[in-house]
């Protein structure tokens, strides 16, 4: 349908706002059609999309190249649900990794192993071509056994899913995914009514929500997560006088709760609107109006082609008809174009890394996987010490392993026609059904058991006589379950077989093993000892066998047990910090040291970075030859192993003291190395320069601009930002500033037309040429309230300065009227090794800095910007240079020139300022508590 009265664009902007799945493992007409014809931004693989890692890669470099062919600004977002456990959307194979549940991984309490299954579950989608995980589920655990849920939430303890949700977005940006915190405002207490009206019923005042629900949602939020789903369900108790049908539907759920009072600024998403409850009483097209108007940002609609047609067809409707704003959707629109240009880029979308890339993967992730599982296993009980089993002397007594005769039913299973087909995740079946299930348990159980096994399975008919039999004639009696509150016989089973081993003559050991949810029979103490594995996978089963014979100690705890610190402390739970001894460089004896301990760490803390052992020790004889930088560190007394780097800087013409470089080897994390080395350096700051206020990150010099937010390979923050934001940088101001890279110059094979008769381009080689002061002053004026150093006319005109020396390898490039010779936009052009590089010391041989732009506020600075961009591609072209580098603070300069002109986000920094006074009371420093 044609809609004459809407703006040219708004097709684009409108089908940008849709996450679309389709039927079939190789591209079809229907999804191609809608990339194509309607300009959807994203799309969702389910099961029914993937089959292995090799079709999956090229089936999504498939619709990217589709997108690319149609002139999407942008590649596309790909959404999967792989939460683990027995959520995956790509089964586990050669290629892609198992690892345990959500609630499996949190059994394990380990934070830092959970943040690394999050990262590597990141990168093991990335190299299919999947950019967006649909995860962490952020439900709180009801400590009920009939949730439908299940394994795939935490636990029952909110601030433990507050933690260990944070820590899983914080590792799924280290692997270079967005994440998508689900489902507000939390289904922990979902009831399911399928004899009412079908939906499901969160029963939950607001007040009750805000005290536990919304925690882990919060945490989350500050941990920067990319978007948050809203569900579908009823909400009858949240405020008086308000009945909610529909939780994605509702102003008062998504506008005014999640997205002003829980401050959330990133992408809002709605259930998909093929629930039936949603779309029976209202039709896809109203849903969708309704949902935008509610707040959200972007639709989901996963399966039927006229399903998707008709909610974009809706959306366009209702903005002719001035029901829905179009500033609303122009808004929504650009939130998603910023996680798009966050987390891809044409040269990954097009050609990921594939099972090449998984493979590289393959031994590092196939031991995370090992040790997690190991991990996991929960001996919940054992009050007749059992365990470990004790093989049996006697070879006519054996082992009895009972197990059930069928496949457990998924959690998804339950949840589909109620939350979503795939909004809230399709997991795919990945076990066989009947006793193929657990006879790879019986074949691991004869590896240790020197006696007899005898392997059987139990159905709906219950206890028969072969089953007492089997009973009466074994030593060790191991019954497994799954699932019991959807299959309820097997309740009933293991009790009766519990009563026989009670009441038989001979002592025998019976065990109960749950291989899915714990709650099985958590809280039933007849069985003594009860053993909880969250899953069945060949990991999860032989785990099992090694505890059960001793082989390894069970370590996991159940829900509700671990033993996380309460969230409103701040304070999580880390090991006894120490106390460290902080030395100043000695350059003769440390330079060595501290070139291993970068390089060994740079994947870490410097991900964007081209380093090499060459250009650190270039950048640590910059940083000590500069009379304003101090290096610190902490070792090994005795190796000299160097185990944390704090380098600072100030930058005497603004009295600005910054912490450039804090890094700690991960393996001597939360021992008190950061917190001590912090300390000393705001301490040596204060004393030597008494500064007016402080800079958490340097981008001028340009180090590590701040905390990181996104890079495109980040495993890790160099500065963690929740471990300040309590110890006087709390009420700090936060600027966001962006790396930007143009790579391989010499191939390109075209750049920005730079025809203008408007403008002439020039070198300059003499500083009477050019009055800087004016320039800058004249360019930065309306920028004086933002903190950046890279806006403060002083620092610029330093920079130019040194660019103006005899010699000094560095062009300062101007851009004039043509009319009136005045001097527009200017910039400088800083390769490695060239005087002004001593403020980019992070610089790679062949790389360059376009630094120092300056845009004259009273021009068009658009079409200004994209001409300089184009005439310093040109100069970088003559010079030979490969590759240019930038820095640009928030607020300042267009992105999306940059963009076009072909740099992709190396990283996203968040830069903290705050006053000196803040940070030091009463003559003492406030420090972190740990880092």
């Amino acid at each position: 349908m044609s809609h004459p009265a809407l703006p040219p664009d708004i097709s684009r902007i409108v089908g940008s706002l849709f996450i679309a799945g389709f039927d079939g493992t190789e591209i079809s007409p229907n999804i191609c059609s809608l990339i194509k014809d309607h300009h959807v931004g994203a799309v969702l693989v389910t099961p029914k999309n993937l089959t292995s890692a090799a079709q999956a890669t090229k089936l999504i470099s498939d619709l990217q190249q589709a997108a690319y062919e149609s002139g999407h600004e942008s590649p596309l977002l790909i959404a999967i649900d792989q939460e683990n456990g027995v959520c995956n959307s790509i089964a586990a194979g050669d290629d892609i990794r198992q690892f345990p549940s959500a609630m499996g991984v949190v059994a394990g309490n380990d934070r830092d192993r959970a943040k690394l299954i999050a990262t590597a579950t990141a990168r093991e989608m990335k190299c299919l071509g999947v950019n967006w995980v649909l995860g962490p589920v952020l439900d709180i655990a009801s400590n009920s056994n009939a949730h439908p849920l299940g394994v795939r939430m935490m636990d029952e303890d909110p601030n433990t899913v507050a933690h260990f949700g944070a820590d899983f977005v914080a590792g799924y940006h280290d692997g270079g995914v967005a994440a998508c915190g689900k489902h507000f405002p939390s289904y922990g207490n979902v009831q399911l009514d399928d004899t009412g009206a079908d939906i499901p019923c969160v029963p939950d005042t607001m007040e009750e929500l805000t005290r536990s629900a919304f925690m882990p949602f919060q945490s989350a939020i500050q941990e920067g997560v990319d978007s948050i789903m809203v569900g579908a369900c009823a909400m009858p108790n949240l405020k008086e006088g308000l009945d909610v049908k529909h939780a994605c539907l509702s102003e008062t759920v998504v506008k005014n709760t999640l997205r002003q009072a829980l401050r959330f600024p990133g992408v809002i998403i709605s259930e998909c609107l093929e629930v039936e409850s949603l779309h029976e009483s209202l039709g896809f097209g109203q849903a969708a109006i309704m949902a935008l108007s509610a707040g959200c940002d972007m639709l989901m609609v996963c399966h039927s082609f006229m399903n998707q047609l008709e909610s974009i067809e809706g959306v366009k409707t209702a903005l002719e008809n001035g029901i829905l704003s179009e500033t609303q959707v122009r808004d929504s629109a650009q939130r998603i174009l910023m996680m798009r240009r966050r987390y891809t880029s044409w040269s990954t979308a097009l050609r990921p890394s594939g099972t090449l890339g998984l493979s590289a993967l393959a031994l590092s992730h196939s031991e995370l996987a090992r040790s997690a599982y190991e991990s996991s296993v929960t001996v919940v009980r054992d009050t007749k010490s059992v365990l470990p089993i004790q093989s049996a002397t006697d070879q006519t007594f054996g082992l009895l392993l009972l197990t059930p005769l069928l496949e457990p039913l998924s959690p998804l299973d339950n949840m589909k026609k109620h939350i979503g087909a795939n909004g809230s995740g399709t997991g795919k079946k990945i076990y066989m059904e009947g006793e193929l299930t657990f006879r790879e348990l019986g074949l691991l159980l004869a590896k240790y058991w020197k006696g007899k096994i005898l392997h059987a399975s139990y159905a709906v008919s219950g206890i028969r006589p072969y089953h007492e039999d089997l009973v009466s004639r074994a030593q060790v009696v191991i019954v497994v379950t799954a699932d019991v509150s959807h299959n309820s016989y097997q309740y009933a089973f293991t009790k009766h077989v519990g009563m026989l081993c009670n009441m038989s003559t001979d002592p025998k050991q019976f065990i109960v093993v749950a291989t899915s949810s714990p709650y099985d029979f958590l809280n039933v103490t007849q069985v003594p000892t009860y053993i909880c594995t969250y899953d069945y996978s060949h990991l999860a089963i032989l785990s099992l066998v090694k505890v059960l014979f001793g082989y390894i100690h069970p370590v996991g705890v159940p829900p509700g047990h671990s033993p996380v610190a309460d969230l409103s402390n701040g304070a999580p739970v880390r090991k006894d910090s120490l106390g460290w001894l902080v030395q100043q460089c000695d350059p003769s004896r440390d330079m060595d040291g501290i070139v291993a301990f970068i390089c060994r760490v740079k994947d870490i803390w410097l991900p964007w970075a081209n380093i090499t052992h060459d250009n650190v020790r270039y950048l640590l004889r910059e940083t000590l030859s500069g009379p304003d930088s101090m290096i610190f560190l902490v070792k090994n007394t005795s190796t000299h192993v160097v185990y944390g780097l704090c380098i600072t800087c100030y930058v005497e013409s603004i009295a600005r003291a910054s912490i450039a470089f804090l890094a700690v080897d991960p393996e001597k994390r939360n021992l008190g190395i950061g917190r001590s080395l912090y300390q000393r350096a705001v301490t040596c700051l204060v004393q030597q320069y008494n500064p007016r206020d402080f800079q958490l990150g340097s981008d001028m010099p340009a180090m590590v601009p701040g905390t990181v937010r996104y890079t495109g390979k980040t495993a890790g923050s160099p500065v963690p930002m929740n471990l300040m934001l309590n110890h006087g940088w709390a009420e700090s101001i936060q600027r966001q500033t962006y790396i930007l890279k143009l790579s391989e110059l010499m191939t390109l094979a075209s750049f920005m037309n730079s025809n203008s008769s408007q403008y002439t381009f020039d070198i300059l080689t003499d500083e009477r040429e050019f009055d800087i002061t004016s320039h800058s002053t004249k360019c930065l004026e309306p920028y004086r309230q933002n903190s950046s150093t890279l806006l403060f006319p002083m620092v610029v005109q330093e920079m130019y300065r040194y660019a103006f020396q005899a010699s000094s390898g560095a062009d300062v490039m101007v851009v004039r009227n043509s009319a009136s010779n005045a001097v527009v936009a200017s910039a400088l052009l800083c390769s490695y090794q060239s005087l002004p590089a001593k403020y980019f010391p992070t610089l790679g041989l062949d790389d360059a800095e376009l630094a120092g732009i300056l845009i004259d506020p009273t021009t068009e600075a658009s079409h200004v910007l994209s001409y300089l961009l184009a005439m310093a591609i040109g100069r970088c072209r003559y010079r030979k240079i490969a590759n240019v580098e930038s820095r640009l603070a928030e607020g300042y300069l267009d992105l999306g020139v940059f963009l076009k002109a072909g740099f992709q986000i190396l990283g996203e920094f968040s830069t903290l300022y705050c006053g000196a006074s803040r940070l030091v009371q009463g003559g003492h420093i406030i420090a972190p508590n740990e880092s």
